[in-house]
């Protein structure tokens, strides 16, 4: 396997601003004629001669190493192949697995459910049959870490989008867990406990009495760490339902989705699902469930359920997956009829491709993130085939228009973001530009049906803007080397620096215009008057951010602040509340420092507090023993009785002593 070099983070900015999206477009099918597509390449699973049936299989995620499979089986075993390797047309199965295996090593004692690439394709996620999932240093062969606490087969894993120390599992237990790869055992380093697990997590609570060897019915089956980096999805055997949670709080799911329709109501049977699979923006989900169909959502707009719907397959165990390709634009499919299947997203209607050459039922399948067209599938044949879409439709004309970047211009009409290649670059610019000066030229006309009136200083400002701005296209910004220093604000992350830059630029704009009720008052439902304290530090602009500082700190505790301190820090103090709502609120880990060290200063002066306490008792009590002998030997000499001091004092008595001297005198 080649050596694995990092990727910086400038050159994927650079590649995404200079040559659009980093997953291309891939072909649009233009029917269902199947019958010359076959595989570029077939291997054989199998170990010493046994053959063993595989399990899952992944891509690399780099674009370097995109071309190397893992491989997993029913033995445990773990294989890495270069699907890049060209095989001659009369060459064995098993030959075909010696040329292209890059290595292979015995990962688990029992069959390896699912795998999952992460840290630059360095680190290999194994879930196994065992009940454990193994972190691999996949050059060195050698596990790392040992993730110990499911009490049952562990089927499905899923690594944090950006943090890959962050891990979720689901089990045939009936539980889904976290884990943190960094979090090792005290006793045992190799070994990591979860930090949160969750039971009984898809447990229907009208479950009917199952027949025997439907064990699994409590299984979790997937598990998905959404992009949203906060939040998972998992889905059952139990049902079709999908449980959305948010890792912060797991007392219960956010929120909840069947994939089935209402019109399926009438079959009373209780449908579960395969797999989950998302794109690579996480804006779509995927859900394979047991009544053969294939569910889309969308995740802003869980509540308007399935999107949309793909049929034509069928998945009559729970090892048959479905994959969503990564620019949402296809998604494939295993079959328990020994075909995998292509479906267009955007034609759910259409029939979809038919992938032929299996002998069994097609269970794992995955896409190739950077070779366009290129596909894996695995069946109970034994076999693995690799597939080249792109290669096998290389006569079907490629779309005519291309996604391009285009900088939104103000005041500028909605147009087509779609640009024809054909056109040649001096008229399509041209074109552009004219279209562009058309509407500004006609702006002034129109200006009045949709705003308020402007003044003759404005609308004169506003048309040397446009000039300067018709001097560069939107092209050519977007190609220039400033467009990737300085990508658009929106897709950078707030510092604290960025809310003094914001409250400048705001409180410069806010002086051309009338006074407004500020963020704060129409949040509080109040009347600004002049004298308003918000007013200056939270302009109408920003309603966010005075909505998370009186969320974290109150609106009466900032209003005490701002009058207790000089006018000139106020500024500086209220965009230092503004950066600390929003990181707590981001992250309530970073929220609870604070509050944890007022608690730990507490705790110590209460510690002190309760010493001093039991100093002051233990002298009390001392006192009152001394009291206590004080007082009886008092009782006794003035009854004159005899009394022996001697034998209740810690020391010798002086009249004991004197008495005696005087009756031996005597």
């Amino acid at each position: 396997m080649e050596s694995l070099n990092r990727q910086s983070f400038f050159k994927d900015i650079q590649s995404r601003e200079l040559n659009g999206f980093r997953v291309r477009k891939r072909p649009y099918y233009m029917g269902n004629d199947s019958q010359d597509l076959a595989p570029t390449g077939s291997v054989a699973v199998e170990h010493d001669g046994d053959l063993s049936p595989p399990m899952a299989l992944s891509f690399c995620k780099t674009n370097k190493n995109a071309h190397i499979l893992a491989l997993t089986d029913e033995g445990g075993y773990i294989g890495l192949y270069n699907t890049r390797q060209k095989f001659p047309d009369s060459s064995h199965y098993g030959e075909n697995a010696e040329k292209a295996k890059v290595s292979e090593w015995v990962a688990h004692d029992n069959a390896i459910f699912d795998i999952c690439w992460i840290k630059e394709d360095t680190n290999l996620l194994t879930a196994s049959g065992d009940q454990s999932i193994k972190v691999w240093d996949t050059q060195e062969k050698k596990c790392i870490r040992a993730l110990m606490g499911h009490t049952g087969s562990v089927k499905s894993i899923s690594s944090h989008p950006t943090n890959q120390d962050l891990v979720a599992s689901g089990s045939r237990d009936g539980s889904f867990a976290l884990w943190d790869t960094r979090c090792s055992n005290t006793y045992q380093k190799l070994c990591v406990s979860p930090i949160s697990t969750v039971h009984q997590a898809h447990l229907s609570c009208g479950r009917r009495r199952f027949r025997r060897g439907k064990a699994e019915s409590m299984s979790i089956t997937s598990v998905l760490y959404l992009k949203d980096e906060v939040s998972i999805a998992t889905a059952g055997a139990v049902d079709s339902v999908i449980k959305f949670w948010d890792t912060r709080h797991l007392k219960g799911p956010v929120t909840q989705a069947c994939p089935q329709s209402e019109s399926s109501a009438k079959d009373k049977r209780l449908h579960g699902i395969s797999s989950l699979s998302q794109d690579l923006n996480g804006v779509f989900i995927t859900a394979s469930c047991m009544d053969h169909r294939i569910y889309m959502y969308n995740v802003l707009q869980l509540e308007m359920g399935a999107i949309k719907t793909f049929s034509g397959g069928r998945i009559e165990s729970f090892f048959v997956k479905s994959v969503i390709s990564p620019d949402a634009s296809h998604i494939l499919s295993g079959s328990s009829d020994g075909n995998a299947y292509i479906w267009q997203v955007h034609k759910p209607y259409m029939d979809p491709i038919t992938l032929k050459s299996h002998d069994g039922e097609v269970t794992a399948v995955d896409w190739c993130p950077s070779e366009m067209g290129k596909v894996a599938t695995c069946s109970d044949d034994f076999t693995v085939r690799f597939w080249d879409i792109q290669s096998s439709y290389s006569n079907t004309r490629s779309p005519s228009s291309i996604r391009k970047r285009v900088m939104a211009m103000p005041r500028m009409e909605r147009r087509k973001l779609f640009v024809d290649e054909t056109s040649s670059t001096k008229s399509d610019a041209e074109s552009r530009t004219n279209v562009v000066s058309n509407i500004y030229m006609s702006g002034s006309s129109r200006m009045h049906e949709v705003g308020t009136p402007e003044s003759q200083e404005k609308r004169i400002s506003f048309n040397s803007e446009v000039k300067e701005n018709l001097d560069k296209t939107p092209e050519a910004k977007m190609k220039s080397p400033s467009s990737v220093l300085n990508p658009p604000s929106s897709l950078k992350r707030k510092t604290i620096r960025d809310y003094f830059l914001i409250h400048k630029s705001s409180k410069m704009a806010s002086s051309s215009y009338s006074n407004p009720p500020c963020a704060a008052c129409k949040f509080l439902r109040r009347k600004c008057l002049p004298s308003c304290t918000f007013a200056p530090y939270f302009p109408p602009e920003e309603p966010t951010k005075f909505a998370n500082v009186h969320k974290i700190f109150g609106a009466s505790n900032v209003s005490k602040l701002l009058n207790e301190i000089p006018p000139h820090q106020r500024e500086d103090a209220v965009n230092s509340l503004a950066y600390e709502a929003e990181a707590r609120l981001k992250d309530p880990v970073y929220g609870c420092v604070g509050a944890i060290s007022v608690l730990q200063r507490q705790v110590l002066h209460l510690q002190k507090e309760l010493d001093a306490t039991n100093a002051d008792l233990m002298q009390y009590a001392n006192n009152d023993a001394t009291y206590s002998y004080g007082v009886m030997s008092n009782s006794t000499l003035y009854n004159g009785g005899e009394s022996n001091l001697g034998s209740n004092l810690p020391y010798a008595s002086p009249w004991n002593n004197s008495s005696s001297n005087d009756s031996k005198s005597m």
